[in-house]
C-alpha cells in the first residue's frame, strides 16, 4: 500500500485508481521541499504496484497547483550569504524537483489530471507530465516563470511544443501571459472541459472509463507514442508489430474479439 511521507501530498486507493491530492490549499497547492519529497516517494513507489490502473492527480481546495512557494524561495536565499551559494541550492534541489516529472512519464499507467483554479509554473509542468487532462472552465493557465525572472523547469519545454508547436510554445513561456481553459482546450493541452460544479463527476467517469480499458493495449500505446519523435517510420512499425504481438499473447486481447464477435462490452481484467 502506498503511503505519503507527508501531509503535502495524500494518496487514496480505490479499486485499481489511485488518487494522489496536493495538498497545500492555503497557499494554493504551492511547491515545497516536503511536497517535492513526497511526489517523489509516492511516484516512485507506483511502478512497483501492479493492481494500480490508473493515476488521477488533482488539487485540494480551489485550485490545482500555483507552482512553486516563493515564500520557501526567499527564505533558501535569506538563509544563504551570497547569490553563488543560492543557486547552488538550487542545483541541490532542482533534481529533486524534476524525480517526480520523470517518474510520471515513466510509469505503464495512464495518468489523468483534474485540474481548476490556478495551474502554473510547476505546476503546469506537473500536468503536462500527465496523459490526459480535464479542466474545470474556471481554470487559467500562466507558464509564469518569467515574471519571477527565471527559465522554465519541469519539463515544459519538452512536453509543450509536443503538443502546441514551438512558435506557440515560446510565445507562452517568454511572455508569461495568463490563458483560459477554453484556450488550452483549442490549444490541445486540455482534453476535456466542464463545469465546475461538474468536475468531480466527469473526472470519475473519465477515470472508471480508463480503469475498464485494456491495461497492457494502453500501457504499450503510451511507450510507442513517447517513443516515437525519435524513431524513423520503420523503427516504430517494428516496435507496433513487437507490442501487437505482446498484446495477443494476453487475455485481453480475447476477450476483446470476443466481446466484439458476440456485441457485448469487453471485462478487461488483466492488470
Amino acid at each position: 500500500m502506498i503511503k505519503s511521507p507527508n501531509e503535502t501530498v495524500t494518496v487514496e486507493s480505490c479499486g485499481n485508481l489511485l488518487t494522489i491530492t496536493l495538498n497545500r490549499p492555503h497557499v494554493l497547492n504551492a511547491l515545497n521541499l516536503e511536497m517535492t519529497e513526497a511526489l517523489s516517494t509516492i511516484t516512485a513507489a507506483i511502478t512497483k504496484e501492479s493492481n494500480i490502473r490508473v493515476v488521477l492527480l488533482k488539487g485540494a481546495g480551489e485550485h490545482f497547483m500555483a507552482g512553486g512557494d516563493l515564500k520557501f524561495f526567499k527564505e533558501m536565499r535569506e538563509n544563504t550569504p551570497n547569490r553563488s551559494s543560492f543557486a547552488q541550492a538550487f542545483k541541490e534541489l532542482i533534481p529533486k524537483v524534476q524525480a517526480p516529472i520523470q517518474e510520471l512519464r515513466r510509469l505503464r499507467q495512464p495518468v489523468l489530471a483534474s485540474v481548476q483554479g490556478s495551474v502554473a509554473g510547476y505546476g503546469f509542468s506537473l500536468m503536462n507530465a500527465c496523459d490526459m487532462v480535464i479542466a474545470a472552465n474556471n481554470t487559467f493557465f500562466t507558464i509564469a516563470y518569467p515574471r519571477i525572472g527565471a527559465s522554465p523547469d519541469g519539463g515544459s519545454t519538452w512536453t509543450l511544443p509536443r503538443v502546441i508547436g514551438y512558435r506557440r510554445t515560446f510565445e507562452l513561456m517568454a511572455l508569461g501571459d495568463k490563458f483560459d481553459a477554453p484556450t488550452a482546450h483549442a490549444f490541445g493541452i486540455v482534453n476535456q472541459l466542464t463545469e465546475l460544479g461538474q468536475l468531480e463527476k466527469q473526472t470519475t467517469e473519465l477515470a472508471q472509463r480508463l480503469v475498464a480499458a485494456p491495461a497492457l493495449a494502453i500501457s504499450n500505446t503510451k511507450k510507442l507514442l513517447f517513443d516515437s519523435p525519435g524513431n524513423s517510420l520503420e523503427q516504430q512499425l517494428s516496435r507496433e508489430g513487437e507490442c501487437f504481438v505482446e498484446c495477443s499473447e494476453h487475455a485481453d486481447f480475447e476477450e476483446g474479439i470476443n466481446a466484439f464477435l458476440d456485441k457485448r462490452s469487453p471485462n478487461f481484467n488483466m492488470s
